[in-house]
C-alpha cells in the first residue's frame, strides 16, 4: 500500500492502482485464513489499505469508498482515514510548490472536512483505539496548513521555513520579511502559533500502552 501512495504522489496513477489491486488480493486471502481470535492482527494491513484507497480517490476527485466496499472492519476504516490526512497535507504542499493553488485549496478543504467528520471519535478512544492520538496529530497538521484567519492568504508553504529560521535564532521579523509576509494579519499567524502536540502525544501513547497491558493481563 505504501508503494501505491508513493506512486500516486509521483503522478503515476496507473501503477498506484495496480499496487492497490495487488494489496487487495493479498488482504482478501489473509482475511479468509484468519479466524475470529486473530482478527486484530489484520487491523494494521486493513488501515494501510483504507489509507491508500482513500488517498487515490481524493487525488482523482472521487468519493471516498465506504468500509463495506473495501470489506474492512469499521475500526480499521476510521483509523485508515485518519492516516490519510497526513498524506493529504503532503499532497497539498506539493501543489503549492507547483503554484497550483486551486488544487491545493481543494485538497485542504477535503483534509479539513475529513478531520472535522472524524473528530467525534476522540470520545470513543477505548472502542477505536489510537483514534485520539491520531486526531491530535491531525489537528496539528490541519492547523499548520490553515490560511490566514483574516485575509485568507495561503501561508502553509512558508511555515516550515519560518520555524527553521526561528530555531536557528534568527530574528522573526527578518525571517518574515525574507518570506515576503508583509500583511500584519499574516505575520500574526506565524508569531502567535504555539505548538504543544509533541509534548502531549507521549502522554496518550503511555496511556495507550498501559491500556494494552491491562487488557492483556485480564485476558
Amino acid at each position: 500500500c505504501s508503494h501505491s501512495i508513493i506512486a500516486a504522489h509521483k503522478g503515476n496513477l496507473k501503477l498506484a492502482k495496480q499496487k492497490i489491486k495487488k494489496a487487495e488480493s493479498v488482504l482478501k486471502k489473509n482475511q479468509k485464513k484468519t479466524t475470529e481470535n486473530f482478527q486484530k492482527y489484520l487491523m494494521t494491513p486493513e488501515q494501510e489499505f483504507v489509507e491508500a484507497c482513500s488517498f487515490l480517490a481524493i487525488l482523482e476527485n472521487k468519493e471516498i469508498p465506504s468500509f463495506k466496499s473495501m470489506k474492512v472492519s469499521k475500526e480499521s476504516y476510521v483509523l485508515g482515514l485518519l492516516d490519510c490526512i497526513g498524506e493529504l497535507k503532503r499532497l497539498m504542499l506539493d501543489n503549492i510548490r507547483r503554484d497550483q493553488l486551486k488544487e491545493a485549496n481543494r485538497i485542504f478543504t477535503v483534509m479539513e472536512n475529513l478531520y472535522l467528520t472524524l473528530y467525534p471519535f476522540a470520545m470513543f478512544d477505548k472502542i477505536v483505539k489510537d483514534a485520539r492520538r491520531k486526531l491530535d496529530v491531525n489537528r496539528s497538521l490541519v492547523e499548520e496548513s490553515i490560511r490566514c484567519f483574516t485575509c485568507g492568504g495561503l501561508i502553509a508553504d512558508k511555515f516550515e521555513d519560518f520555524q527553521k529560521g526561528v530555531k536557528s535564532s534568527e530574528d522573526p521579523a527578518k525571517i518574515l520579511d525574507s518570506l515576503e509576509i508583509k500583511r500584519y494579519c499574516c505575520r500574526r499567524m506565524f508569531l502567535t502559533t504555539l505548538e504543544t502536540i509533541q509534548q502531549i502525544v507521549p502522554f496518550y501513547e503511555a496511556i495507550y500502552r498501559r491500556n494494552v497491558s491491562i487488557q492483556s493481563e485480564l485476558e
